[in-house]
């Protein structure tokens, strides 16, 4: 199949493909992760609860992907902070209740507010759980 078959098979005025489109990101190779320092990540778990994690990145400004392990508020976050790249995952981050929930929280649509090029779904007809996207007052 030709490249302009292709283009002509692909509906590019179609809604779907805008935000697809928008929100592409290009595939990163593995990349090893330094160790996150643990007293970085403790700044982040004094504050106390996933709520308060939320309003500290909404008033610094800082924004993320969701489902992203290096495009996730605390990762965006963490490279403002020490100029350093990681990979935030749960192994990464350990045993700590409230940067755990965050991260959960937000990746499962909570905290709307901090996310960025994602896609969220109104038509009622959708099997989509947007009841979770309740925004917290910021």
């Amino acid at each position: 199949m030709s490249i302009t078959a292709i283009e002509h098979a692909i509906d590019v005025e179609s809604p779907s493909f805008a935000i697809i489109a928008e929100t592409a990101l290009p595939l990163m190779p593995p990349v090893e992760s330094p160790p996150i320092p643990a007293e970085l990540l403790d700044t982040l778990e004094a504050l106390g609860s996933s709520e308060a994690i939320a309003k500290f990145f909404y008033h610094e400004g800082v924004r993320g992907i969701r489902n992203s392990t290096w495009g996730c508020p605390i990762a965006k976050w963490l490279r403002v902070v020490s100029g350093e790249n990681y990979n935030v995952h749960g192994a990464t981050v350990g045993d700590r209740g409230a940067v755990s929930r965050f991260m959960r929280e937000f990746d499962a649509g909570r905290f709307p507010q901090l996310a960025v090029g994602v896609m969220t779904c109104s038509c009622p007809e959708c099997s989509c759980s947007t009841s979770s996207m309740v925004p917290i007052e910021l």
